[in-house]
């Protein structure tokens, strides 16, 4: 994230602690066909991590990554979670 403006370091830095969400379990249904979820929030695109199963996956084209990034609070896996995968989503809340 590279962030720009006249703030001090510190004053940066707690907006961004506290503007964060760890662990969120976004909406949508792990169901082995759906591949779009939805954050409780707003993000900054670029600071989104999502993991699948405890693993971090890999965010960029279709295809030849494990998500992307459709919207400010949406991203849309390659291939759909199955049935009994966990997802979590941490990121910077962009509002």
């Amino acid at each position: 994230i590279t962030v720009t403006g006249s703030l001090d370091g510190e004053t940066i830095n707690n907006a961004i602690v506290s503007n964060t969400t760890y662990n969120e379990t976004p909406s949508g249904l792990v169901n082995s066909a759906n591949t779009v979820y939805t954050l409780s929030a707003d993000s900054f695109t670029s600071s989104i991590l999502v993991f699948q199963n405890g693993i971090l996956q890999r965010t960029g084209s279709a295809g030849a990554f494990d998500y992307t990034v459709t919207g400010d609070d949406e991203i849309t896996f390659t291939a759909a979670p199955i049935t009994g995968d966990y997802i979590l989503i941490s990121y910077v809340k962009s509002a």
